[in-house]
């Protein structure tokens, strides 16, 4: 049987590196989508020292997400070769100690243009060969912060974003409700140590990307259109 393929944005680092590792043990063929490929290439050696042959099942990739060209330039090689699993990972937050009245428009855009639009596009370009074999899963990397349970008015970029990318996981569900295994969810990794979760993060990587693989590996299709945390339904 082939291997099935998984393209995981904002691989390098943090809870997308963690996903890599994961899915590299669970025998899936990963893409590396970075913007920098000095440093995905660090990352991948990194995972060298924890897998074995790590090069062999993993493929880095330059994406920046907000470049249509790098969008583009996948559309017309994996993309059409076919991509089985898709984790929208690449985010930012530029906005921490801004409120809905003080974050610059251009912080927000550029949070919005990365977050949810990158997301939107690659979901897109994916879902084509997904429709065409019937099978495919999307992981929308989200936060708690992007629900109507706790919006209030700081970071709106981020949150926004991550409202939207709820939305957009919700709408792309009942795009393939007639698909029974193509499974579309988002998930929270919660407060997790990371370059955006900071030292004082109380979860670890491997417990923020837990969620995000088991999606990912997941062949209940009972389980499509939620948001999740620790493997359980989150409210929106």
């Amino acid at each position: 049987m082939q291997k099935k393929i998984a393209l995981v944005t904002g691989a390098n680092k943090g809870i997308g590196l963690e996903i890599c590792r994961q899915l590299i043990a669970n025998d899936i063929h990963v893409l590396m989508a970075c913007r920098d490929l000095t440093k995905g290439e660090k990352a991948q050696n990194k995972l060298a020292t924890q897998l074995t042959d790590v090069k062999k099942h993993s493929t880095l990739v330059q994406l920046d997400v907000t470049n249509k060209n790098d969008v583009q330039a996948l559309a017309t090689t994996w993309c059409q070769e076919g991509i089985d699993i898709l984790v929208n990972n690449a985010g930012i937050s530029r906005g921490v100690a801004k409120t809905v009245i003080t974050e610059s428009e251009e912080d927000a855009r550029l949070t919005l243009e990365t977050n949810f639009w990158g997301a939107w596009r690659l979901s897109r370009l994916c879902l084509a060969h997904m429709k065409a074999t019937g099978y495919g899963r999307i992981v929308n990397i989200s936060s708690g912060h992007g629900t109507y349970a706790k919006l209030d008015r700081h970071n709106p970029g981020y949150r926004l974003s991550k409202l939207a990318l709820n939305g957009l996981t919700k709408m792309l569900d009942d795009e393939v409700k007639t698909f029974d295994n193509i499974l579309i969810n988002a998930m929270t990794p919660g407060w997790v140590r990371t370059h955006l979760g900071g030292l004082r993060a109380n979860r670890s990587v491997e417990e923020g990307a837990d969620t995000a693989v088991w999606l990912c590996l997941n062949d209940d299709q009972q389980i499509r259109g939620g948001l999740y945390k620790d493997r359980e339904i989150f409210p929106w």
